[in-house]
């Protein structure tokens, strides 16, 4: 997925985004992953800082869409 130079990045996103930094920061203090390279859907929870139920949710979703964006749950395309 790529972006637009100059394009925002919303505050959902620079949240999560945070969170990245913040866990990727820990690693490398202590020196070591939190979780095993095996367990992904807890790594990228705890990454996110969202469930492992939600990533799990997230990556069904993204197998049935393969290279369609994902759209917001419950979110419904208006025609007009």
């Amino acid at each position: 997925m790529s972006r637009k130079k100059g394009q925002t990045i919303h505050s959902e996103a620079r949240e999560m985004i945070k969170n990245v930094i913040k866990v990727c920061d820990e690693e490398l203090r202590s020196g070591e992953l939190k979780y095993l390279i095996s367990q992904k859907n807890k790594r990228v929870a705890k990454y996110c800082g969202i469930s492992e139920h939600s990533v799990s949710n997230i990556r069904e979703e993204g197998i049935v869409a393969g290279e369609i964006p994902l759209c917001t749950p419950g979110k419904k395309e208006t025609s007009g």
